[in-house]
């Protein structure tokens, strides 16, 4: 009888050992499963910010071009809206007209992302957050222009000095994509998308 007694408490220390080591075992898997998960998430949302920050590139591109038209001198200014919605700058001169299309600003990526970006990685989330506050910025600036270009009077008499406003918050805000950019893709901002996938 003692034998047997002695076999049983040998072979419990052994079932406890291995059972503590398949939990181990399996904690760990789930461990590398979810943190796998969290840096493909972060690798898609990259690849979507960056996506996002090539059309801002773009609509800042298209602003500067607008702005540019209002330095010179003008005789009139107009907002004029296609059919699609799509806005247009139209500048009046004597020698003729001018216009330039003022693409909007995109923010859908952030606004869905902003909470899961947060949270799985703060220092790109940091970056990213810094990049929608210039654009926001620059949004601003952008309805702000609409307005003064389609009021007679009150607004458009500070046109000029507002363009020096916005190409300013254009240059905060083109610096701040080419930065977010790189911590997206590792490379730098060499260009600008008019549509893309999303």
């Amino acid at each position: 009888m003692p034998d047997v007694m002695n076999t049983m408490t040998s072979l419990f220390p052994l079932t406890a050992t291995i059972a503590i080591c398949i939990f181990i075992a399996k904690e760990l898997i789930e461990f590398g499963k979810r943190r796998n998960e969290k840096l493909r998430k972060i690798a898609a949302y990259k690849v979507l910010v960056a996506e996002e920050l090539l059309k801002n590139a773009w609509s800042i591109r298209s602003m500067r071009e607008v702005l540019a038209a209002l330095q010179d001198r003008f005789d009139k200014v107009l907002l004029e809206k296609t059919f699609s919605g799509s806005s247009y700058i139209v500048v009046e001169r004597m020698n003729g007209k001018q216009s330039a299309p003022l693409w909007p600003f995109h923010f859908s990526i952030f606004d869905r992302a902003v909470i899961d970006l947060a949270v799985l990685d703060k220092d790109f989330f940091e970056s990213v957050k810094a990049t929608y506050l210039a654009l926001a910025t620059v949004k601003h600036a952008r309805t702000v222009l609409m307005d003064m270009c389609n009021d007679d009077h009150s607004l458009s008499d500070h046109l000029h000095s507002f363009v020096d406003y916005a190409v300013s918050q254009m240059d905060v805000a083109e610096a701040r994509i080419k930065v977010t950019y790189k911590d997206c893709t590792g490379m730098e901002l060499d260009r600008q998308k008019l549509v893309s996938f999303m």
